[in-house]
């Protein structure tokens, strides 16, 4: 008998919505403000187990826009880019 390996990915299950399956709106739900803290919290693990601290609150609030879909990624990668070359918020 084979054992499945926990950690392999399941191809068979797709991980985002199939916009052709008809299935509906594939638009992305607004995130609570619980989620986010939640994901904020997460980072912020993460982040911290591997020995690094975001603790700057400009950059903080970047990711907090990103998570809670106010900007894209490529936005908040940019304005943070900025910041940090030129010390000021865009």
């Amino acid at each position: 008998m084979t054992q499945k390996n926990p950690h392999s990915i399941n191809n068979s299950q797709p991980t985002l919505p199939d916009p052709e399956a008809g299935s509906g709106s594939t638009a992305a739900q607004p995130l609570s403000k619980a989620e986010i803290d939640e994901r904020m919290a997460y980072i912020d693990g993460v982040n911290g187990s591997a020995g690094h601290h975001l603790d700057d609150p400009y950059l903080r609030s970047l990711v907090h826009q990103q998570i809670a879909g106010e900007i894209t990624g490529d936005e908040a990668r940019e304005l943070g880019r900025q910041y940090l070359e030129t010390g000021r918020r865009p």
